[in-house]
């Protein structure tokens, strides 16, 4: 599987951003490290980390009908 159906799947499991920039930085880091070659739970973890930074609160949304 390439990398940009990785990270479309992985990014689909999580809410849409509109007018959400701590989601909105998420999913784009979690694309960013799917990119890089990283697993995917590593690169949710990583991408947590970085939004976090800015976002110290942030909790990502999964999107309706996604299971935790």
């Amino acid at each position: 599987m390439s990398w940009k159906a990785v990270s479309k799947a992985a990014c689909a499991r999580y809410d849409k951003t509109r007018g959400d920039m701590d989601q909105a930085t998420f999913k784009m880091m979690l694309n960013w490290y799917i990119r890089e070659g990283k697993q995917v739970s590593e690169a949710e973890r990583l991408a947590l980390d970085y939004t976090r930074l800015t976002y110290p609160n942030f909790t990502p949304r999964l999107a309706l009908g996604v299971a935790a």
